[in-house]
């Protein structure tokens, strides 16, 4: 993959709705190991605040 590619799948992967959740906060509150693993693989922040301030690490604690 091409450093624009990554950079722009990074952007889209730690892309945030309107509670400030990114994918990784709503894999992390369905308990799906699996889409964690894969997320965080491709390139996903998991230390992205919410609107409460919780990252997907705290969530997961």
């Amino acid at each position: 993959m091409e450093e624009d590619e990554e950079q722009d799948l990074a952007e889209l992967i730690n892309q945030q709705d309107e509670d400030g959740n990114t994918p990784m906060h709503l894999a992390v509150q369905a308990q799906n190991q699996d889409l964690v693993k894969q997320l965080f693989e491709a390139g996903a922040d998991p230390t992205v605040a919410n609107k409460d301030g919780k990252s997907a690490i705290a969530l997961a604690e």
